[in-house]
């Protein structure tokens, strides 16, 4: 079983700091947040070797922004495209919504990923939405068990999700929710974790972390879980 975090949060802790957490955890699986510029300057900090310990990685591209055929998408893209091959990272994480012209990937190497969107957004949260995408674009999914849970907290839209794109998951985000992503060692919702079908495909937990304490219980909790 892959599982580890996202860098995203604490904000106080360097990457290098979280990543020692990680490795003390023995999590295998790292995603990096790359949303702005402080956190690709952080990522260019690090060298490969810091991160070879790990058996998956992926970065989040940034978003609050659409993926379009102009000199800014394609700098952020540069970027990626440079890290990728740095890392050896296995898949690019996007917001589907966000990608409002897909000949952008054409000159890039790395593999794209989208994600199933919560309630906040206005489209990619169902299987008609994503079969829709996946018709005309060779790319893979992300499973987002918390963005199924925000749309129907029953999760029989993940086993929709599951049903229709299990050859096209390479990854699963993980974390609670009771507003928008909170700590499941929190919550409780067990539900969450169970509703992961297939433990083969990385784990990244998407909790908001705010210490060192936070990191380890989650992902105790989470581990335990997921074994019991």
């Amino acid at each position: 079983m892959l599982l580890g975090f996202n860098t995203g949060r604490p904000e106080k802790f360097t990457w290098s700091d979280k990543i020692d957490i990680f490795k003390e955890l023995h999590a295998t699986a790292i995603e990096f947040s790359c949303m702005d510029d402080k956190r690709w300057e952080l990522m260019k900090e690090l060298k490969a070797d810091d991160i070879k310990f790990f058996k998956y990685v992926s970065i989040h591209a940034p978003t609050e922004r659409d993926f379009i055929d102009d000199s800014e998408t394609h700098s952020i893209l540069e970027k990626i495209e440079q890290a990728s091959k740095k890392f050896d990272v296995d898949h690019v994480v996007f917001h589907p919504h966000e990608i409002k012209d897909w000949n952008i990937f054409n000159k890039y190497s790395f593999s794209v990923a989208i994600e199933n969107m919560d309630t906040s957004k206005q489209s990619c949260r169902s299987v008609e939405d994503l079969i829709n995408i996946f018709k005309k674009q060779d790319i893979k999914m992300v499973l987002d068990v918390n963005h199924c849970y925000a749309n129907d907290n029953s999760l029989k839209l993940a086993r929709e999700m599951y049903k229709n794109f299990r050859e096209l998951i390479v990854e699963i985000h993980l974390s609670g929710y009771s507003s928008n992503h909170d700590r499941l060692y929190e919550t409780k919702q067990a539900e969450i974790i169970k509703a992961i079908q297939d433990t083969e495909a990385p784990i990244i937990i998407e909790s908001p972390m705010r210490n060192r304490q936070d990191i380890m219980r989650e992902f105790n909790y989470i581990k335990n879980n997921l074994i019991g």
